[in-house]
């Protein structure tokens, strides 16, 4: 019986192949595909790792400008020794009638960054009170508050920091021989950092941080008769160590604990020249200060290590027990990213 013709048919292994193949090409293509969310790479933790350095390092100025004022207050604001005998009285001030004072300050500032990183402005405040334990030991607290909020650029990415912050500091200071006075403070800061960024084609980011900052400094400063006109060179070196908590923002992206470390040094002079009109005294001034800042960021840090200027002129008012001092400053000239121009006034209390 003849046999019936039969169609060829594809080899089993090549039908199994071709499957695998197609399954594989699916299943990468699945792989590859992420929710539109999963794909925004968050610029939030690069605002909070370059930016966050900035308000520390405005915070030691801050806290360094305000112990140098009670210094001058307490120690300097009467001739130093080598003027006249009957003008030279720190001692008479030291034990007389201005054993405890008061004091506050406001401060505003507008930053801006050269490269367009960052802009901003800060308003900060400060009350504080000391006392004279011995004629050359002064002792006191200063309690502050700081609202700064940056516009910030980094990557190619909008982005906004927004921080409040609240600190104690404890100060101190002791009258040397030839004029010379050391000072130093010691502190803590509770910061609460919002970040906000806009990447061109995605939902708006966001996240909130809570960090804790401890900061502790040292100065030197003494006043010197030249005339008519009084010198007063200073230097300073502070540091600050802030811890920011762990965190996510509001695209699910988690951010580890983070510490972050800035210093700063400075040395510089006043040069006042006072005043007697009707029983007030004015004492208008000026000041130059050279400054070194540093911090363990990294690359793209809106402090980095710099070496730069800053300048500053007032008028500071004493009448009887009351004491008023009117400042503007402008700090960045050279290397540092970022000018700073600020304005400030102080006022004080001396009781008896």
């Amino acid at each position: 019986m003849p046999s019936l013709p039969c169609r060829r048919t594809a080899a089993p292994s090549a039908v199994r192949a071709a499957v695998r193949t197609g399954a594989l090409s699916v299943l990468g293509a699945l792989a590859a595909w992420q929710p539109a969310g999963a794909q925004i790479v968050s610029p939030i933790g690069t605002i909070e790792r370059q930016a966050v350095p900035l308000p520390a390092l405005r915070a030691i100025d801050g806290q360094d400008d305000a112990v140098a004022d009670r210094v001058r207050v307490r120690f300097h604001s009467a001739a130093p020794e080598s003027a006249a005998p009957e003008s030279a009285a720190p001692e008479a001030r030291a034990t007389g009638e201005t054993r405890v004072g008061i004091w506050a300050e406001g401060i505003g500032s507008i930053i801006d960054v050269d490269d367009a990183r960052s802009d901003g402005d800060a308003f900060a405040g400060a009350l504080g009170i000391d006392g004279l334990l011995t004629p050359d030991l002064l002792l006191g607290v200063r309690i502050g508050f700081d609202d700064t909020e940056f516009d910030t650029l980094f990557d190619g990415v909008p982005g906004i920091l927004d921080s409040d912050a609240l600190s104690v500091t404890f100060y101190g200071a002791h009258r040397m021989g030839a004029g010379w006075v050391i000072d130093g403070h010691f502190g803590y800061t509770r910061s609460n950092h919002d970040f906000s960024a806009a990447p061109p084609g995605t939902p708006s980011l966001g996240g909130e941080v809570r960090s804790d900052r401890f900061h502790v400094g040292l100065g030197a400063s003494a006043p010197y008769a030249l005339g008519p006109v009084t010198v007063t060179p200073r230097v300073q070196a502070a540091i600050a160590v802030e811890s920011a908590v762990a965190f996510t923002d509001t695209a699910g992206n988690t951010f580890d604990t983070d510490r972050s470390t800035v210093a700063q040094a400075s040395a510089g002079a006043e040069v006042a020249y006072p005043l007697s009109l009707a029983g007030v005294v004015l004492e208008p001034w000026v000041e130059g200060r050279v400054l070194v800042s540093a911090d363990d960021v990294g690359a793209g840090s809106l402090v980095g290590e710099e070496i730069y200027g800053a300048a500053a002129a007032g008028l500071r008012v004493a009448w009887q027990r009351v004491s008023l001092s009117v400042e503007a400053r402008a700090a960045g000239f050279g290397g540092r990213p970022y000018t700073d121009v600020s304005g400030l006034m102080r006022v004080g209390f001396d009781f008896e």
